[in-house]
């Protein structure tokens, strides 16, 4: 029997219209690769009021199971083996808490994207979950539900970026997919110096080189595309001739860096699976 790529696969839901259609993307991928649904909501609204008389409001304590059959009829939930959990707490913290239960676990959370005030004073929770989790995240992006057939890897030839080809090549036991590996050439930050901007370029293309060879070394006769440029730009562009994109980022600085993926998080179209 092939491994499954994910055994489990947990959805954040909020009653919001577009978590719907993450829902659904989750149970497609369950159903092709074989992985249990797990829906969680981190209640933030724990109090309604029922009126006993004209202008008398009593607070009712809204119960655990009354989201959890509110979640079900929400979203239309048919999945008999499905769990759904309902509790109080932040979204990010809940849903990490719940997948950490669940062995071989994949996070799926929807990003619509915010105006810039919201997002400075807000935050989103997916992105989040995309720079803090140390589980997998699928973050779904625009309003398709998509077969990943065709999968973009970003990848800056270090080996922690090898991690997300490993996961492309478990989603191809599942379901078969083509990937290509996608590396962009962005040039060191010109200086005054020509002599000291030439000694940096050759130093960042040497580093490039050795990269490259452990790359083909470990994955003999890889499909990779070179690009130079500006690395969010080309990624964003790249991405448009895929379904999904893989990606890992870094603590440390790269061009995978935790500000790079936050960026490409909100200029790119299609749903992008980050993990650490």
């Amino acid at each position: 029997m092939l491994e499954k790529p994910f055994k489990t696969i947990v959805v954040g839901v909020d009653f919001s219209p577009y978590s719907k259609i993450v829902v659904k993307q989750a149970d497609l991928l369950c159903h092709l690769w074989g992985s249990n649904l797990v829906l969680v909501h981190a209640i933030h609204d724990p109090i309604e009021y029922a009126t006993a008389a004209p202008y008398l409001m009593i607070p009712n304590i809204i119960s655990r199971d009354v989201y959890v059959t509110r979640i079900k009829d929400f979203y239309d939930i048919k999945n008999l083996t499905a769990k759904i959990y309902a509790d109080r707490g932040s979204p990010s913290s809940l849903i990490q808490q719940i997948a950490k239960r669940f062995p071989r676990s994949l996070i799926m959370v929807g990003y619509k994207g915010h105006n810039a005030v919201t997002e400075f004073f807000f935050g989103s929770t997916a992105q989040g979950l995309a720079l803090k989790s140390r589980i997998p995240v699928w973050i779904h992006r625009g309003n398709k539900i998509i077969k990943p057939d065709k999968v973009l890897v970003p990848h800056d030839l270090s080996k922690k970026s090898n991690h997300s080809i490993n996961i492309v090549k478990k989603l191809s036991l599942a379901n078969p997919t083509s990937y290509e590996v996608f590396y962009v050439n962005q040039k060191p930050f010109p200086v005054l110096d020509y002599s000291t901007y030439k000694k940096m370029n050759n130093k960042h293309m040497k580093k490039a080189e050795r990269g490259l060879k452990r790359l083909l070394k470990e994955y003999p006769n890889i499909p990779i595309v070179y690009s130079d440029g500006e690395v969010g730009q080309k990624i964003a562009k790249r991405s448009k001739k895929f379904d999904l994109l893989v990606m890992t980022h870094h603590n440390t600085p790269s061009f995978l860096s935790k500000s790079e993926v936050a960026s490409i998080l909100k200029k790119v179209s299609v749903p992008i699976i980050v993990t650490h």
